[in-house]
């Protein structure tokens, strides 16, 4: 009897394991091409899968699905006029008018104002296959960036950094080098900029895709040199690509990856959009540029920027972890970050 159970188990999963293998083959080389190219670009964007490409094709035809599936390269001038910053992040005070009363008896006129809006809301914007936060922060004025204390050496996790910098929030930021996944964090891609100085340039020499934030607190997105960036109203800046929506228009991107994903975004009246994907998980299996897109521009993204995703993508809020990173050390050291500074520690510039 039980050489009768033992066979039927084998044969059940003997037609299990055929008829994934068939869906595989389907997956792969079936008729239909989005299938495919998706399987291909979420491969080829990470650094430690891409053999689940390179096993099924060929190089050439891999280089020709990336190609064609590449965002379009936004060259427009970014106009920052369309970011007007008022004072809504400011105090109110109650105004009282220095006019005469026309009455017998004293009336002090107040004029009510809106209740001033919290420094920073989270919201769940999680989706069917994804969970994702947004960060919205309302006073442009305390967005930074922040960068490892060991520049060079080595990277800095993510709530360790905003501790140092007197920061109550943060976003990881840009890419590092990460060489057979033990990159440090130490290394950062492209160029940074902290305060007015170039502490860090890679790939000198070149244009850098600029994700920067100027001094009157205007997310910039911009293809610079390295002299455009020092002659610029430019503060604090990283590298990195693509940028998905400029001057209110979105990117057009072709089929992109599903991995975690990170983004920093604007709108018109100043606020700060961070922006955090989790994914490579059962819960949670990752976006595309086009959803990140999609929940930037619900939001009123008038600029918006990809940030390095995948292990890296992180949020900090009040030194706790909103997201939860794909990475296996739960957070890793990263090279930089957007960050939130305290007002209440923040000293005169």
């Amino acid at each position: 009897m039980f050489k009768k159970i033992s066979m039927i188990t084998a044969l059940v999963l003997s037609v299990i394991l055929l008829l994934g293998s068939l869906c595989g083959v389907f997956l792969i080389y079936g008729p239909v091409e989005y299938l495919r190219d998706l399987w291909i670009t979420t491969a080829m964007e990470t650094f430690h899968h891409q053999y689940l490409a390179t096993w099924f094709f060929e190089e050439e035809y891999i280089d020709l699905v990336v190609e064609r599936n590449k965002p379009q390269v936004n060259e427009e001038e970014i106009n920052l006029d369309l970011i007007q910053i008022g004072d809504d992040h400011a105090m109110p005070e109650d105004v009282t008018s220095d006019t005469e009363p026309e009455f017998e008896s004293e009336v002090e006129v107040i004029i009510e104002q809106e209740p001033p809006k919290p420094l920073i809301t989270i919201e769940d914007v999680s989706r069917r296959n994804f969970v994702g936060y947004m960060m919205i922060i309302s006073d442009p004025s305390l967005v930074r960036v922040g960068v490892t204390k060991g520049l060079g050496r080595t990277g800095e996790r993510l709530d360790d950094m905003c501790d140092r910098l007197d920061a109550i929030a943060g976003l990881n930021a840009g890419g590092f080098s990460d060489r057979n996944g033990a990159g440090n964090g130490g290394y950062a891609e492209g160029i940074v900029m902290q305060d007015g100085e170039i502490v860090w340039n890679s790939t000198k020499g070149r244009k850098h895709d600029v994700v920067g934030i100027t001094y009157d607190g205007k997310l910039l997105l911009q293809r610079m040199t390295e002299a455009e960036i020092k002659e610029s109203n430019i503060r604090d800046c990283i590298e990195f690509n693509p940028f998905l929506i400029v001057n209110g228009v979105p990117t057009k991107v072709g089929v992109t990856g599903i991995h975690p994903r990170s983004s920093i975004g604007q709108t018109a009246d100043g606020t700060f959009l961070f922006l955090a994907i989790d994914g490579r998980s059962t819960k949670s299996v990752g976006a595309s540029q086009a959803d990140v897109i999609e929940i930037m521009l619900e939001y009123g993204a008038v600029n918006c920027a990809n940030l390095d995703g995948g292990s890296s993508s992180t949020m900090i809020h009040d030194g706790k972890l909103i997201n939860k990173p794909s990475s296996a050390r739960d957070m890793r050291s990263i090279a930089t970050a957007f960050v939130v500074l305290d007002p209440e520690k923040m000293t005169q510039e």
